[in-house]
């Protein structure tokens, strides 16, 4: 690790992926990408034609329903509009793992993500990767990053205070 990354190993690694994704138009990761994002709409596709009513599975693990899609109904799997669950997919999601128009969880993604780990067109989170990526980490390719300890992205700003290399600029006198 460089002496100026602040942030974990495993970090500068996603990072890189990604990076490296969206710079080499090539690479083999956007295929793995959309046969993810297809496999992802045929499944829920095909499993909508199963769910058209509210339903909540029988089965529970520590007393929490194992599967739901009832809206505001807490389960280890929720898939519904608004969805609460261990693992949530849904247009307004909350969970550890959250898919949807707005995540909000410990790994979220979505158009609005919020988290801990956050990917999507406007990120939030400690460690953010988006079109527009605010936190303690923030990496937006193309876009707007805004880091509290590291920004990278076409346009990019530290929070608080100046960068390192700017704190000697003003430092003369």
């Amino acid at each position: 690790m460089l002496q100026r990354q602040k942030g974990p190993a495993w970090w500068y690694k996603v990072k890189a992926v990604t990076k490296n994704m969206f710079e080499n138009r090539k690479s083999k990761l956007w295929l793995f990408f959309w046969a993810f994002i297809l496999a992802f709409n045929f499944f829920f596709s095909q499993m909508g034609r199963h769910f058209d009513r509210p339903y909540t599975s029988e089965e529970k693990v520590l007393g929490i329903p194992l599967f739901t899609t009832e809206p505001l109904r807490f389960a280890l799997i929720s898939v519904s509009g608004i969805s609460v669950g261990v693992i949530s997919v849904g247009g307004l999601s909350f969970g550890l793992l959250s898919l949807g128009g707005l995540a909000l969880g410990w790994l979220a993604l979505g158009g609005l993500a919020a988290g801990y780990l956050a990917f999507g067109g406007g990120a939030i989170a400690y460690y953010s990767i988006g079109g527009l990526a605010i936190g303690g980490y923030a990496y937006a390719g193309g876009g707007v990053a805004l880091g509290v300890y590291e920004a990278e992205g076409k346009q990019k700003e530290s929070l608080f205070g100046m960068k390192p290399h700017q704190e000697a600029l003003y430092r003369k006198s």
